[in-house]
């Protein structure tokens, strides 16, 4: 039931933003080339797909890893995304996709219980961090540290288009 009602909530955040949060900007588009890489100051660029039938992928910049939702920025909005509902999670980190970058695919157990051992009957977590596989994505995130306290999220903004 919980499934049921994070997918609705989920799907209804990103339909806010219509099909362009879907489709979201090329990656070439923002992405830097290899020689800005080392002083880019913003998050690879992700395409994370649900374990929900007939969802489009969700497209944009990652942000950064919560304790159980992985934040991506779209072109309209930042999305919260619950990890036990992600089946799939590809990064490109320059623009022509030259070097290497976790492209994550969970199991069905996975998707379900991303922390491992919890309270299955209800879905909560064991007071857990997120299993070693989701925490390689971490330091391609713009706030590799998580969201910060003081952040603005109205302010944020997808890197400049070149």
């Amino acid at each position: 039931m919980r499934h049921i009602r994070d997918a609705m909530l989920l799907a209804f955040a990103t339909g806010i933003g219509g099909c362009a949060s879907a489709q979201g900007p090329a990656p070439a588009v923002w992405l830097p080339n290899a020689h800005e890489l080392p002083h880019w100051p913003y998050g690879a660029s992700a395409v994370v797909r649900l374990a929900v039938k007939k969802t489009e992928p969700i497209r944009g910049e990652l942000i950064a890893l919560g304790q159980d939702s992985v934040y991506v920025l779209t072109d309209s909005a930042l999305v919260a995304i619950p990890c036990r509902l992600v089946q799939s999670l590809a990064l490109q980190v320059d623009e022509r996709g030259l070097l290497d970058a976790p492209q994550l695919d969970f199991h069905r157990s996975e998707v379900d219980y991303p922390f491992g051992v919890g309270d299955h009957a209800t879905g909560q977590p064991a007071n857990e961090p997120l299993s070693r596989k989701w925490q390689t994505i971490r330091p391609y995130a713009r706030f590799p540290g998580g969201l910060p306290d003081s952040l603005d999220r109205s302010a944020l903004a997808l890197p400049p288009r070149r």
